[in-house]
């Protein structure tokens, strides 16, 4: 695998994830459905930040065995 490959993926997969996570409060209790909405957005982006993470670990560790070998 090409770890510049992954380490654009993950840049994409954390740009995705900021945009998800910002402007959601959604601590409130009024407009149940609208709140659901932002909780389920927050929850999706905050999954999207912890891909990102999981694949710069994959692509540092790609990188380091490729220049091992």
């Amino acid at each position: 695998m090409n770890p510049l490959a992954i380490y654009l993926g993950a840049l994409g997969l954390f740009g995705f994830g900021s945009i998800f996570i910002r402007n959601t409060n959604c601590y409130s209790r009024t407009n149940g459905a609208k709140n659901e909405r932002k909780r389920k957005r927050k929850i999706l982006g905050e999954l999207l930040l912890i891909a990102a993470i999981v694949l710069l670990v994959l692509a540092v560790v790609t990188q380091m065995v490729s220049s091992v070998s």
